[in-house]
């Protein structure tokens, strides 16, 4: 199986981008239950203007980058697609499905290239909620509501629908029936399917510090949604009081390093790579955030996994990453700041029940959010939305097998002009529009061939 990755990119920085965090983590996964299949991830080109370090990702087998020109201004928006550059693409290679992170361009990417309604001509997109635009974002919604509107319509195009969270997709369902028919939200609902994110890797695991002054990881984005300047003056009035404690606070960037650097509380360390990020994050003792808005929260999934309890709001999705709405008893989310702060004093001055938590939290994520989990699931989901019987009919097959038996090892565009060149009793039935890439490799893979890539170049053996 052969699968385009469309990443959402949010940050200049792309090894300490979430996005760059889920896909790498599902593909690195994938290869022990999917070694065979080939993941082609479209990524930032050069003049693009984002910073990567290489951490030996794009080496993996059957990973191929494919540079395009991505403009950062889609941070504001959050919409950015190249129908020109995507039309080229569906029409040179074949893909069994698109893994649609950017689920704004999902009904887009489901007809580029094509132009033909026969299913196994296209590719199966799975879009994959991560970032729902909703109300409870502080920047006002009617600004971005065309971009909600966009991830509704997304979600009705698509094969399928992943949410990563209960709250994730109660977001998005919240948008549809503003918008749409109760018939189309019912449609939305029968191909939805709940994955959480498994982005822990194997070994992540509850880790006493021994620190004899308690450490709270600060890990998040320093962004409004988050309500970070909520968070920290809570430590700068702890900090005044009197309380001892660190704040460990941790990025890939020295934005608003200044500020932090203003706070004799906090040390700064900052991280090339995702690896680096989690040997620092082991160091800390728990976590604490305001934010306001969360699909999933995986910069508190990795702290918990490490069994740093985590002083959150009892809203979103934090019940539930926590284990809290499982019925667990997580006692540690909060509904007002005077409550947080009263919670934050007891973790700062009682280790016993920081690892008492701590060990409650860490079993919850590492049990439900591992990758073992998490790329079972999404294997079985492509296999359901990738597969697609051609219906060639045998004799036009027989014509097929003859003409890739004695082109193996020939790309997939030679091979193309061949098969949309053969005659079956006379007539032509493969044109240009009906026999596409996708539709090609199909039928290669019914007949028992291969298809292979190589250097972006498709080709059947």
């Amino acid at each position: 199986m052969i699968i385009l990755v469309q990443p959402m990119y949010s940050k200049p920085e792309l090894n300490a981008d979430s996005n760059y965090v889920v896909y790498s983590s599902l593909i690195r996964a994938m290869h022990k239950h999917k070694p065979h299949w080939h993941w082609v991830v479209v990524f930032p080109d050069r003049a693009s203007g984002f910073k990567y370090e290489d951490d030996g990702f794009f080496r993996l087998p059957n990973v191929t980058r494919l540079p395009q020109r991505i403009a950062k201004r889609k941070f504001g928006n959050a919409v950015s697609y190249n129908a020109a550059w995507f039309d080229k693409l569906f029409k040179t290679h074949g893909f069994h499905a698109v893994w649609c992170n950017l689920v704004e361009t999902a009904g887009a990417l489901r007809e580029a290239g094509v132009t033909t309604n026969e299913r196994p001509a296209k590719p199966g997109v799975v879009a994959a909620h991560n970032y729902t635009i909703h109300e409870t974002l502080p920047y006002g919604f009617e600004r971005m509501a065309y971009v909600a509107y966009l991830q509704v319509a997304g979600a009705l195009f698509a094969e399928a629908n992943v949410f990563n969270s209960e709250w994730c997709k109660e977001m998005l369902f919240d948008n549809a029936r503003r918008w749409l028919r109760p018939a189309h939200v019912e449609a939305i609902e029968a191909k939805s399917h709940m994955i959480n994110y498994g982005t822990l890797p194997p070994g992540l695991a509850y880790h006493d510090t021994g620190n004899k002054v308690p450490v709270i990881a600060y890990n998040h984005r320093l962004q409004l949604y988050k309500n970070w300047h909520t968070t920290f003056a809570l430590f700068d009035k702890l900090n005044a009081a009197g309380h001892r404690f660190r704040v460990q606070y941790m990025a890939n960037t020295t934005d608003k390093v200044a500020f932090m650097h203003e706070r004799p509380y906090v040390d700064v360390v900052l991280t090339r790579t995702h690896a680096e990020y989690l040997d620092a994050l082991k160091g800390c003792d728990l976590n604490v955030i305001n934010s306001q808005h969360e699909t999933f929260c995986i910069a508190a999934i990795e702290s918990m996994a490490y069994g740093q309890p985590l002083l959150a709001p009892n809203s979103v999705t934090f019940p539930e990453i926590t284990g809290a709405s499982k019925g667990n008893g997580y006692p540690f989310l909060f509904a007002s700041l005077q409550q947080q702060e009263e919670m934050l004093i007891k973790l700062l001055k009682d280790g016993k029940a920081r690892r008492q938590w701590g060990r409650v939290v860490s079993q919850h994520v590492t049990e439900l959010y591992n990758s073992d989990l998490w790329a079972s699931k999404y294997a079985a989901l492509f296999q359901q939305v990738g597969s697609a019987q051609t219906g060639v009919k045998q004799d036009a097959k027989e014509f097929v097998d003859e003409t890739l038996d004695a082109n193996r090892g020939q790309d997939i565009q030679t091979l193309l002009s061949k098969v949309r060149g053969v005659k079956v009793n006379g007539r032509i039935p493969f044109g240009s529009q009906s026999m596409t890439p996708t539709k090609l490799i199909r039928l290669a893979e019914e007949l028992g061939y291969t298809v292979t890539m190589a250097r972006g170049k498709q080709a059947v053996i």
